[in-house]
């Protein structure tokens, strides 16, 4: 309707500081949070909202679902949203999206989602998220293919190129950690896929 107003990023983003306030702030809000899935399943393309507030909406929602993740929360949106966020992930690995913002916090939150999948004992409910399922979902090809899309000469590419290697890194110690002869193989594709960019 044209006399509902526009949802607001702030408001996200204040969600975002009270979850980073404290462990029990954020169980609290894990509920509420589901509300904002509709950010993830309507994508800038296909928004109601301008271009530049349905991007912004997007990010802020990531980083939210970071800050969860950083506790051990509300990764279950992996597997429960798991269409939404193949849509998603298409969308940003594609010449569409020109946003660094958007692809910075989505490397950020695939290295927190990877990080917990490490020891899914240390995530609230215990096995949200499992290593074999973020092998599954390809993570780290997707994370090879966004360092595609991006330079090195733009200094707005900087942060997620950080990200991405965060990212990767943690992807190497969950491979060390869960993966036959401890992640022989893994290291030896990441020496293929990095060794270009070192050279």
């Amino acid at each position: 309707r044209a006399d509902t107003p526009e949802p607001s990023p702030l408001a996200i983003q204040l969600l975002r500081i009270l979850v980073l306030s404290s462990r029990q702030v954020a169980s609290s809000l894990v509920d509420p949070v589901d509300s904002l899935l509709r950010f993830i399943t309507l994508l800038p393309p296909s928004s109601p909202y301008p271009a530049p507030l349905s991007t912004t909406l997007l990010v802020e929602t990531l980083q939210l679902y970071t800050a969860l993740a950083t506790y051990g929360l509300y990764s279950h949106i992996t597997t429960t949203a798991s269409e939404p966020l193949a849509r998603l992930n298409a969308y940003i690995l594609s010449p569409v999206c020109t946003s660094p913002a958007l692809k910075a916090a989505y490397a950020c939150l695939l290295g927190t989602w990877i990080t917990c999948a490490i020891d899914p004992h240390r995530t609230t409910p215990e096995h949200e998220i499992l290593w074999s399922q973020v092998v599954g979902w390809g993570w780290t090809q997707d994370l090879n293919q966004m360092k595609s899309t991006l330079s090195v000469e733009d200094e707005r590419h900087w942060t997620v190129w950080g990200h991405v290697w965060g990212a990767q890194a943690a992807w190497l110690e969950g491979a060390r950690v869960n993966c036959v002869r401890a992640g022989e193989e893994e290291r030896e594709a990441a020496i293929r896929a990095l060794g270009p960019g070192f050279r």
